[in-house]
C-alpha cells in the first residue's frame, strides 16, 4: 500500500525573495519542537506550492494530513530546497499548517524555512512553537545512538486545541550565515510504501532478572570499576556483563554468567575496561555501594600515547593491559584499593543491554526459530503463556497478549532488508511500556545485535496507541516485547513504512539461469534500500554518505534504475566538499583546510580529516561514468570544474619522486591486511590517479576540450611512469602496496616526529612490506602494468579468485617482522574492481563463475540482500546484511551477460556484446535519458547468439 505525499516539483522555482528561517529559542540539540500556522482560503486555488529548507529533519501536516517532510543532506553553506505541490491538502476556510521538527541546538545552524504560495502569490504565515513531549530527546531522525523513548500520551502535535504553553519563535532570513546559498533539489518525493510482516519467527515468554544493574562510564582510558557488594547473608548471584575485560570478586576472576556463592558480608567487585560496561548482578539479598559516595568508583590508568590518527589502519602493536591495571583489578578489598580513585559515572542500564540479557521461555502456545533456540536453549514449559493468534501480524486479526506475571515477545520478519520506519497498533492499558528492537540477520549464533539506536520504547496512552517511529532505521527483523501486565493488550497491526528514493529497475533481467536472476535481484535490491536522500553505505549500520560505497551504487542505479537526478545531486554535493565553505564552518581554523589540502570527502561532510584518496577518486570516476550514461547535461560544467579542483589538491601533494603521497591520509583500499600506513608512497593511489586522470581526459576529448584533453593524458602517463619506477618489486615479481626504501623511511621518521608518534626501526618498517591482490589488481585495470610485468600481475588476479577463500581484516592485523604472506581479496567491494579487471581481460568464463559462487553463497544462506562481508572465520557473515558496495553483480549482469555498454554519452552509441558463459538465454532492458534499450538474445544449437534489441530513436547500436 502507497501513503501519498505531496509531489516535488521539478521544473526551476527560485526561493522567494524575502524569505524567513524560523527556529525556538532554547532547543538543544535532539529535542523535538511543534510549530504551528494557519491561513484563510476564500476559495480554492489552483496551484498551492511550499518551498522548504531546514538545518535537520523535519515533517509537514496541513489539515491534519502528513504532506511531506525534508530529510536531505546538503552542505549549510549551499543548502538544498524543496519545491512541493500541495493543492490537494489545501481546503476552502481556515487551513492549518504543523510543523513537527528536530532541533540541531546550535545558534546559528538551526530552524527551517517554509513559505507557502498560492496562485503564484507568496503567503505570509505567523508562527507559534512549543516542545514536542511525546518524543523523550535526544533523538535524531537519521540513524543515530539514541535510543527511541517515546510517550504516547504526549502525542498532541495535531490537536488544534488545547492548554498547550505556545511561544513566539526567533526569525531569521532565510537566506544568511550559514545559509549563504539556496540549490534547488529536484529529486522525487520519498516512497512511503506500507509492508506487514512476511511472517512471525517468535512467539515466547520472557523475563528480566531480579538484582542490581548499571552502566559504568568509561572515557577510553584502561578502568577498573569498584564497588562493594554488602550481602544479607550467604546469597548465590550470577553476573552478567558486556563491555568487560574482566570481572573480579575479592581479587579472583569471577566465572560470569554462572552461579557464584557468596558468603554474609561485604565483598569487593572490580571490572576492568577499556570503555563503557553494561553490568546486573542477578540475585536477592544484596546491596551494593562505595564508601566514597555513589554506588561505584573508578580507578583509572591512561593508556600509553601512540599518536595514532586512525588506530584501524595502522601497523599493529602488541597491545598489553598495564601491569598497574591487572594490580588494581585483583585487589582483594576497597580499603586497598589506589588512593586516587574517583566517584564513577553511572547510568541506569541501557534498553539495548537489558534486551540482550533477557531470559526467554519456551511455552506450550508460543514457537521459536531453531537458529535462536539452538544457539540461546529456552526454559521449556508446559503451561501457556497466553499469546493468542501469534502469526496475527502477518496473516491477519489481532495478536491477543493475555494478563500474567511474565513478558511476552514476538520476532517479525518483514522479508528482506527494507529501510523506514517501525509502526505499530496496539490496545493496552494507559502507561504501559511496549519495547521493541530492529535487526538485520539471525546467524548461527543467534540474533545479531545493531547497537542501542535499533531499540525504542513506547508508553501507551489509554486505549489504542498508534506509533510510527520518529527515527528512520534499517532492518529485516522487528522484535516486540510485551511487559508482564495485569491487562490484556492486543497487537492490532505492525506494519513498517518504508522510506527511500523511489528508485526502479527499468525492467526485470530474466534468463534461464535463476541463480544469475536472484542475484540480479538481491543486488537491485540492496542498492534500493541504499538509496535514501543519497546514497548511503548501509541502511542498518550507519546511513552515512560514504563516496567509495556510493560508486557501486551509482553504477547499479545508471545501468538498472536510470535516476539521473538523484546521481547528479550527489556528484554536486560532494563536489562542494572542497569548496571554502567546507573551512569557514565545519573546519574552520584547520591547517590542512586552511592550505587547500584537503581532498574530496570520503564521509560527507568532512570526515576524515585527511581523506581517503581511494575514496576521493571513486567520485572523479563516477562524475565520468555519469557522463556516459547521461550525457552532458546542465550540471557538467560545473562537475568538471570540482574535478579540476580535486586533481589540484593531488597534484601540490604529489613528491619530488612524481608520486602522491599524503600526510595524515587513510590510506584505505579495502578491509584487508595491506601494508598501509597514514603516510607515504601508496602504490593504489597512484595507480587509480593515473588511471581515473586518463578516463577525464576521455571524457574531454568527447566535449571537445582537446587541450584540458592533452594535460590530463600528460598527467596519467607521468603517474604511471613513477608507479614503474618505484613502485615495482623486483625480488616479489609485482607491485608492493607501499613503496618502503630509504627515501621513503626518512619521509616516514618526519611524519612520525611531527606527530609525536613512535618511530620504528629501519628493519621493521621494511619488514611491514606487502604484495596484495588489490594493488596489482589496480595495475591491470589502470594500464599501469605491460608487457612481463602484467603477466605477473594476471596470475595474481587469477590466484585471488580461484576458491574463493576471501579473509577481512586490515594493516592493524600485521606485526613488524611477520611471515609475509600476499593479501588476499577482503570483500565484496574489492570483488568490483576484480571483476572489472577480469572482464576487460576478457576472462569471462572466470568473472561470471565468481558471481555465482560468491553471491550465490549469500542466497543458499537465505540471504535476501548482499552481505558487506563474507564469512568470518567463525562461519558468520560479516557486519551489515545490505551493504551498498557489494550489490555490483547487477552491473556486470547489465552490462556484460545482457550484454549493453554505452559508447557515446547518453548511449547516443551503444554496443550489444553478451557474453553467455552458460547462458543460453536472457532478456533485460538498460535505462537511457530517452527511453529504455529492450534486449533479447538467444544462443542456437550451433552457438551462435541470436540477439533481438529494440532501442529509442536517439540511440544507435553499433558493432563491438
Amino acid at each position: 500500500m502507497f501513503i501519498k505525499t505531496a509531489k516535488v516539483i521539478s521544473e526551476k522555482r527560485e526561493y522567494p525573495k524575502g524569505a524567513k528561517r524560523i527556529c525556538r529559542e532554547g532547543a538543544f540539540g535532539g529535542e523535538w519542537s511543534v510549530y504551528r500556522s494557519s491561513f484563510d482560503c476564500a476559495a480554492l486555488p489552483s496551484k498551492a506550492e511550499i518551498y522548504m529548507f531546514g538545518a535537520e529533519y523535519f515533517r509537514v501536516y496541513i489539515g491534519g494530513k502528513f504532506c511531506t517532510e525534508y530529510s536531505i543532506r546538503s552542505y549549510i553553506f549551499r543548502r538544498a530546497y524543496e519545491v512541493l505541490d500541495i493543492t490537494e491538502y489545501i481546503s476552502e476556510g481556515k487551513n492549518d499548517i504543523v510543523v513537527v521538527a528536530c532541533e540541531s541546538g546550535e545558534e546559528k545552524r538551526s530552524g527551517f524555512s517554509l513559505e507557502l504560495s498560492l496562485d503564484d502569490a507568496v503567503v505570509a504565515l505567523d508562527w507559534q512553537t512549543r516542545k514536542y513531549e511525546a518524543v523523550i530527546p535526544p533523538m535524531t531522525y537519521m540513524l543515530s545512538n539514541y535510543i527511541e523513548h517515546f510517550d504516547a500520551a504526549k502525542d498532541d502535535a495535531l490537536v488544534a486545541s488545547g492548554t498547550f504553553s505556545w511561544s513566539g519563535v526567533k526569525t531569521l532570513d532565510a537566506v544568511s550565515e550559514p545559509f549563504s546559498e539556496l540549490v534547488q533539489s529536484r529529486q522525487k518525493e520519498q516512497t512511503r510504501i506500507v509492508y506487514s510482516p512476511h511472517k512471525t519467527v517468535a512467539a515466547e515468554a520472557f523475563f528480566d532478572d531480579k538484582g542490581y544493574e548499571a552502566e559504568l562510564c568509561g572515557d577510553g582510558s584502561y578502568s577498573v570499576f569498584a564497588s562493594n557488594i554488602h550481602c544479607d547473608g550467604d546469597i548465590t548471584v550470577r553476573i552478567c556483563q558486556f563491555g568487560a575485560t574482566e570481572v573480579c570478586i575479592d581479587g579472583a576472576k569471577a566465572d560470569c554468567d554462572n552461579d557464584i556463592e557468596l558468603s554474609s558480608g561485604v565483598h569487593l567487585i572490580t571490572v576492568l575496561s577499556g570503555g563503557n560496561v553494561s553490568i546486573r548482578i542477578c540475585g536477592e539479598g544484596f546491596e551494593v555501594s562505595s564508601p566514597i559516595g555513589g554506588k561505584w568508583a573508578v580507578c583509572k590508568i591512561q593508556k600509553a600515547k601512540t599518536g595514532m590518527v586512525y588506530p584501524w589502519n595502522e601497523p599493529k602493536r602488541v597491545t598489553v593491559v598495564p601491569e598497574e591495571a591487572n594490580r588494581i583489578l585483583h585487589t582483594k578489598s576497597f580499603d586497598l584499593l589506589p588512593e586516587n580513585k574517583l566517584v564513577a559515572t553511572v547510568a541506569p542500564m541501557s534498553l539495548f543491554s537489558k534486551i540482550k540479557m533477557r531470559k526467554h521461555i519456551s511455552c506450550s502456545d508460543g514457537f521459536c526459530d531453531e537458529k535462536l533456540s539452538s544457539v540461546s536453549p529456552r526454559e521449556e514449559r508446559t503451561d501457556p503463556r497466553g499469546i493468542t493468534n501469534p502469526d496475527g501480524a502477518h496473516s491477519g486479526g489481532a495478536v491477543v497478549i493475555a494478563p500474567s506475571k511474565l513478558g511476552a515477545d514476538l520476532i517479525l520478519d518483514y522479508g528482506c532488508e527494507r529501510v523506514g520506519l517501525v509502526g505499530f497498533d496496539v490496545e493496552a492499558p494507559e502507561g504501559t511500556e511496549i519495547e521493541f528492537m530492529t535487526f538485520e540477520m539471525i546467524t548461527g549464533s543467534g540474533i545479531r545485535y545493531m547497537g542501542p539506536g535499533s531499540c525504542g520504547n513506547v508508553k501507551c496512552r489509554e486505549g489504542r496507541t498508534r506509533f510510527l517511529s520518529n527515527k528512520k532505521r534499517g532492518f529485516r527483523y522487528l522484535a516486540l516485547y510485551f511487559p508482564p501486565c495485569e491487562g490484556e493488550i492486543k497487537l492490532c497491526s505492525s506494519d513498517m513504512i518504508e522510506t527511500r528514493y523511489p528508485a526502479e529497475v527499468a525492467g526485470e533481467f530474466v534468463s534461464d539461469d535463476k541463480r544469475l536472476c536472484d542475484i540480479y535481484k538481491i543486488s537491485v535490491d540492496t542498492a534500493k534500500s541504499c538509496m535514501m536522500d543519497s546514497y548511503v553505505d548501509c541502511p542498518g549500520c550507519e546511513q552515512n554518505v560514504w563516496t567509495g560505497d556510493a560508486a557501486v551504487t551509482a553504477e547499479v542505479n545508471m545501468t538498472c534504475f536510470g535516476e539521473k537526478e538523484f546521481d547528479e545531486r550527489y556528484l554536486d554535493m560532494i563536489g562542494d566538499s572542497t569548496d571554502d565553505g567546507v573551512r569557514r564552518i565545519y573546519r574552520t581554523n584547520n591547517p590542512r583546510f586552511l592550505a587547500k589540502k584537503n581532498i574530496v570527502c570520503a564521509c560527507f561532510p568532512t570526515f576524515p580529516e585527511g581523506g581517503i584518496p581511494i575514496w576521493s577518486l571513486s567520485w572523479a570516476n563516477q562524475v565520468v561514468s555519469h557522463f556516459m550514461h547521461f550525457g552532458k547535461g546542465e550540471n557538467t560544467e560545473k562537475n568538471l570544474r570540482d574535478l579540476d579542483e580535486c586533481f589540484n589538491r593531488f597534484f601540490i601533494q604529489t613528491n619530488d619522486r612524481g608520486l602522491l603521497s599524503i600526510d595524515g591520509a587513510w590510506n584505505l583500499i579495502e578491509w584487508a591486511d595491506n601494508d598501509l600506513m597514514p603516510c607515504g608512497e601508496v602504490t593504489a593511489n597512484n595507480m587509480m590517479l593515473s588511471g581515473v586522470l586518463a578516463s577525464v581526459a576521455g571524457m574531454h576529448e568527447l566535449l571537445g576540450n582537446t587541450e584540458k584533453a592533452e594535460f590530463y593524458r600528460g598527467k596519467s602517463k607521468a603517474y604511471r611512469d613513477a608507479v614503474n619506477a618505484y613502485c615495482w618489486d623486483e625480488n616479489e615479481h609485482a607491485y608492493a602496496d607501499t613503496v618502503r626504501d630509504e627515501y621513503a623511511y626518512r619521509e616516514y621518521v618526519r611524519f612520525c616526529t611531527e606527530k609525536g608518534r613512535e618511530v620504528l626501526s629501519m628493519d621493521d618498517y621494511m619488514s611491514l612490506s606487502r604484495i596484495s591482490a588489490q594493488t596489482n589488481t589496480f595495475a591491470l585495470l589502470y594500464d599501469c602494468a605491460d608487457g612481463e610485468r602484467a603477466e605477473y600481475c594476471k596470475q595474481i588476479l587469477l590466484d585471488s579468485v580461484k576458491d574463493g577463500n576471501y579473509v577481512s581484516g586490515s594493516p592493524s592485523s600485521v606485526l613488524p617482522n611477520q611471515v609475509k604472506k600476499r593479501v588476499g581479496i577482503g570483500t565484496p567491494f574489492f570483488l568490483y574492481y576484480t571483476l572489472r579487471t577480469l572482464y576487460r581481460l576478457g576472462y569471462y568464463d572466470i568473472a561470471l563463475g565468481v558471481i555465482r559462487r560468491d553471491w550465490g553463497a549469500m542466497i543458499d544462506d537465505g540471504l535476501k540482500n548482499c552481505v558487506e562481508a563474507f564469512r568470518m572465520k567463525n562461519g558468520e557473515w560479516g557486519r551489515s546484511a545490505a551493504h551498498a558496495w557489494s550489490a555490483s553483480p547487477a552491473v556486470f549482469i547489465a552490462e556484460e551477460v545482457l550484454g549493453v555498454k554505452p559508447v557515446k554519452p547518453g548511449y547516443t552509441e551503444f554496443t550489444v556484446a553478451p557474453h553467455a558463459c552458460g547462458v543460453s538465454k536472457a532478456y533485460g532492458y538498460v535505462p537511457t535519458p530517452y527511453g529504455n534499450i529492450q534486449v533479447k538474445w538467444t544462443v542456437g544449437d550451433d552457438g551462435k547468439t541470436e540477439i533481438v534489441c529494440h532501442a529509442p530513436a536517439e540511440c544507435k547500436r553499433v558493432e563491438k
